[in-house]
């Protein structure tokens, strides 16, 4: 199975809007197309954004949203790298892909993650199906 990261933006953007291409990538995830890769850190930050009040989620449509990830996805212990990125937050994404030998992430903001990483693709959501076909 294709195993994915996906970056925070897309997950607030395909709750955001629906229908919307970061809809669909959610949508591969649930329905077990695509596999999503997490770490603790990564999962923490989805809870603390998609609780904002300034993205007036339902608490329960968040949990809802959590536990998919959860149940559909896979949590990866991480190794720790030593790149450099231009938001230190962002790390935990690229070392989650990383250690789980993924081959994409998925991210609205390509340019927090400059470089080539060992083979994965750091790609946007319109670029990643088109990639995969859908």
């Amino acid at each position: 199975m294709l195993k994915v990261v996906i970056d925070t933006n897309i997950l607030v953007s395909g709750l955001l809007k629906t229908p919307s291409i970061p809809r669909s990538i959610l949508d591969l995830v649930f329905s077990e197309k695509i596999l999503a890769c997490y770490n603790n850190l990564m999962f923490a930050e989805y809870r603390e954004v998609l609780t904002r009040l300034s993205f007036g989620f339902n608490s329960a449509d968040v949990e809802q949203v959590l536990f998919a990830l959860k149940t559909f996805g896979i949590n990866i212990s991480t190794e720790t790298s030593f790149y450099k990125l231009p938001d230190p937050d962002d790390l935990p994404f690229l070392e989650t892909a990383l250690s789980a030998k993924a081959q994409f992430l998925i991210t609205g903001n390509k340019k927090h993650f400059p470089g080539i990483y060992r083979g994965l693709k750091i790609t946007t959501p319109t670029k990643f199906l088109s990639s995969i076909g859908e």
